[in-house]
């Protein structure tokens, strides 16, 4: 009994000091576990993983007894794994040699699949290789090798499985470092952008500065609440007759503005923006015309209006003077004008006079009357180019207008050998025909004039000019067809001003006067042009008169 109790007594010590082993063995695995995760908040001093790699050897070394320590990280592209770390390095040969012996037999992925510590034999048989994945719940960051000094049988269950805390908590630091770069990647990447944008917002600055100092235009920056004038350029402070210190932080209305409501960009609805002639009110109490545009815009999510002017008061001195001039040409071209129309009714009274003498001095009378009108209608072609032209419409014949236009072309039509015709609905006038629309005699006339003189002029010799009017529901087109063909080269432009081709003096004024007047009462002008069907110019008027003819524009 007694040699059984010694027994008894020696084994119960044995498990004493075997559990207080596994007890000490564990803490110092835990103590050594939290001391790694504390080694997390120092990653931002270091630039690469190998201080985590050393620190984490470190603590398992103490925890069983390591001839040499190795890391492999996994590398994303190729997917393969490096030899990162091995300490002493004088071993690494013998590492890589045996992981590769790992590897060919698939113990080193056997080792990779699963959360534990394996032990291989290396490949002399006399140490133990000590495998473990350095991974967390959501990647393999790699493997832990060590070659042991000691048995495995020495390695406690226990030790076993805090090295899997271990290599969790070494994962978790290695994600770490890895968050870390990336956020230290991403500052670098954030504060180089945030530099070029800076530099590019400055030279953008220092240019729009300088185009804004340059350009003779003078432009203003006004608050868009409190219309308050918060920036000038040098050409608005000269045209103001002012510096920034007087200008600046003053009201735009009552300081250079003085335009009724339904003017200001301020108080009118919907002229948020404006681009119109106005008047400007210099610091010296003086008034110059300005051509104004007026742009609402947003800057740092603040309503301003930006307002850019130019002076013309040089635009209407020039405009005056010319008006001047016209007017004085007028003026002196009417009196020989009144001669020449008069003259042939002088010649006719002096004696008899044969058929073709009478109605060479009636062309005569009838060119001088067509002189006087078009000298008439000059300042109102001009009033219609600047928008000044004052229409007063009334309703009118167009028939009688036609006819006119037609017999005042007679002679021209005789030199091209030419002739014409006009058509209402198709069918030829008469006496007891009438059309009807709103309008002025005078512009319809030199409307007709210009275009059937172009028709004539550009018509083939020996060819016919025909007039067709056509009566709509709601509307009344005219149409004057000839066969010629409008050249390819001006069909695009071919109402412009001076745009003409391969007529002899031709000033390509004509289909522009045509525009303008047609423009003038608002009519619609077009044309068609093609080889087999020649050219027509349709001018349509709208009317909501009824007619007995109906169709369709």
């Amino acid at each position: 009994m007694t040699v059984e109790l010694e027994q008894i007594v020696r084994f119960q010590e044995q498990q004493l000091e075997l559990l207080r082993r596994e007890r000490a063995a564990a803490m110092d695995a835990l103590d050594l576990a939290s001391a790694l995760g504390s080694f997390a908040p120092s990653l931002t001093q270091h630039q690469d993983q190998k201080p985590v790699l050393r620190e984490m050897c470190a603590r398992i070394g103490s925890m069983v007894g390591l001839q040499a320590a190795a890391v492999y990280l996994a590398q994303d592209e190729p997917y393969d794994f490096l030899l990162t770390l091995c300490e002493p390095e004088d071993q690494i040969p013998r590492i890589e040699g045996y992981v590769n012996t790992l590897i060919n037999d698939n113990s080193f992925a056997f080792a990779l699949n699963s959360p534990e510590p394996h032990y291989f034999l290396t490949d002399d048989k006399t140490q133990h290789l000590l495998l473990h994945v350095i991974g967390s719940p959501t990647r393999v960051h790699g493997m832990f090798v060590g070659l042991l000094n000691q048995s495995k049988d020495d390695i406690l269950d226990t030790t076993n499985r805090l090295f899997s805390v271990v290599m969790l908590s070494a994962a978790h630091a290695l994600e770490s470092f890895e968050l870390n770069k990336l956020f230290k990647d991403d500052n670098r990447r954030l504060e180089s952008k945030i530099l070029r944008r800076t530099q590019d917002l400055q030279e953008a600055n220092a240019k729009l500065s300088l185009i804004l100092d340059s350009i003779q235009a003078g432009v203003l920056l006004i608050d868009g609440q409190t219309q308050i004038i918060t920036e000038a350029n040098p050409a608005a402070l000269s045209m103001l007759m002012t510096t920034r210190e007087e200008l600046l932080g003053k009201p735009c209305y009552g300081t250079i503005c003085f335009e009724p409501d339904e003017y200001c960009p301020f108080h009118a609805k919907g002229a948020s923006t404006v681009n119109a002639e106005r008047t400007i009110h210099t610091m010296a109490q003086t008034t110059i015309p300005i051509i104004e545009n007026v742009k609402e815009i947003t800057i740092q999510g603040k309503r301003y209006l930006l307002k850019s002017f130019t002076d013309i008061s040089e635009q209407k001195k020039l405009q005056q003077l010319r008006e001047d001039v016209e007017r004085i040409t007028r003026h002196d071209l009417k009196g020989p004008l009144n001669g020449i129309i008069n003259l042939p009714d002088v010649i006719q009274s002096m004696g008899p006079l044969s058929e073709t003498q009478v109605e060479m001095l009636q062309h005569i009378k009838d060119s001088g009357f067509m002189m006087l009108k078009q000298i008439n209608l000059s300042l109102d072609l001009f009033k219609m180019e600047t928008g000044a032209y004052e229409y007063s419409p009334t309703q009118i014949d167009i028939l009688p207008i036609v006819q006119t236009a037609l017999l005042n072309l007679r002679s021209l039509f005789k030199a091209l050998n030419i002739t014409a015709s006009v058509t209402v609905d198709g069918a030829p006038i008469d006496d007891n025909m009438s059309v009807l629309l709103d309008g002025e005699e005078s512009l319809l006339l030199s409307l007709l004039s210009n275009l059937v003189t172009n028709a004539a002029e550009a018509s083939p010799r020996g060819h016919h000019v025909s007039v067709h009017i056509l009566q709509f529901r709601d509307a009344t087109r005219i149409e004057i067809h000839n066969f010629g063909v409008v050249p390819e080269s001006i069909r695009d432009n071919f109402f412009g001003k001076y745009v003409t081709s391969g007529k002899k003096g031709g000033t390509g004024l004509g289909t522009y006067s045509a525009k303008l007047i047609a423009d003038t009462m608002h009519a619609r002008i077009d044309f068609t042009t093609n080889e087999k069907a020649g050219t027509t110019v349709s001018v349509t008027f709208r009317t909501n008169k009824p007619v007995l003819s109906q169709g369709t524009v």
